[in-house]
């Protein structure tokens, strides 16, 4: 194997490393979209929670939102990795 083979075997992988903490940062980007969303959405029950249990709302919602964009394909990530990734 000559130098420029291994030069891009390293090149590839770091590339590849690149592209997994971008989707990592996209899906990030989509939970915490998501989370907004459904706070903004659930904000009277928010208001109207008392004590711990507004707490406990506020923390079951940023659990679904996280769950959703994990679990859902709304297609946010996929759609900011597209863009961002052009410019790899």
């Amino acid at each position: 194997m000559n130098a420029a083979a291994i030069s891009t075997i390293g090149t590839n992988a770091a590339d590849l490393q690149g592209q997994q903490k971008l989707k990592e940062a996209c899906d990030g980007v989509e939970g915490l979209f998501l989370r907004i969303l459904l706070k903004e959405g659930m904000q009277g029950m928010l208001e109207n929670a008392e004590g711990h249990s507004g707490s406990a709302l506020g923390y079951a919602l940023e659990q679904t939102a996280d769950e959703i964009a994990r679990d859902s394909d709304t297609g946010i990530a996929d759609n900011i990795y597209a863009q961002l990734s052009a410019n790899l």
